[in-house]
């Protein structure tokens, strides 16, 4: 984990960048289904450079999209959260539900002879592999991997990876299932 608070790390042409983005995000940002979802769409792959078929819904936040990376077919659904401040990158073909927060970021504080808010902040990057599920208010805090495939119940708070086909819940998330393949069968007869 590196610190994200220093000049290298965070550019003026960043802040043009996020300024830019800001701006024109509040005109669309409310904005209602369909003509909303596409026009925040473009705006999110013109700064994000997302891949195809994605789906952004009214309400979603987004902060630091120059450090953000988006597959193909992902759905952003209603009051999504994400900062990317850290760093984010999310794959292929995720569905992210309802007030989902995902946040890259944490406060310094170890030195107790200094306030919280003087020591800075140190960002960590999370990974969200392809063909992952995140249920509605869940929490993704900075460092975590969730592995391809795998699903996050609603609710859940994730402060640790998450294994490929892992299915968590609770707080903090734990592992309850996994993901299984069903072996197709033949209920309407032969296959001959």
């Amino acid at each position: 984990m590196g610190t994200l608070n220093r000049g290298a790390d965070y550019t003026t042409a960043d802040y043009i960048w996020n300024g830019l983005f800001l701006n024109l995000y509040f005109l669309v940002k409310y904005l209602p289904s369909p003509v909303g979802d596409v026009l925040r769409g473009v705006l999110f792959k013109l700064f994000t450079g997302a891949g195809s078929g994605l789906l952004v819904r009214e309400g979603v936040t987004l902060w630091y999209p120059h450090k953000v990376r988006l597959g193909a077919r992902v759905s952003l659904n209603e009051g999504v959260f994400l900062s990317a401040y850290g760093g984010l990158e999310i794959g292929d073909d995720v569905l992210i539900g309802q007030r989902v927060s995902i946040v890259t970021s944490d406060h310094r504080m170890a030195d107790t002879s200094k306030t919280i808010r003087s020591q800075g902040v140190v960002g960590a990057a999370v990974v969200i592999e392809s063909d992952v599920w995140v249920g509605a208010h869940a929490v993704i805090v900075a460092g975590v991997r969730i592995g391809r495939g795998s699903v996050i119940g609603a609710g859940a708070v994730v402060t640790k990876d998450v294994a490929p086909f892992d299915i968590v819940a609770g707080v903090p998330a734990k592992v309850i299932g996994k993901r299984v393949a069903l072996e197709r069968t033949n209920e309407g007869g032969s296959s001959g």
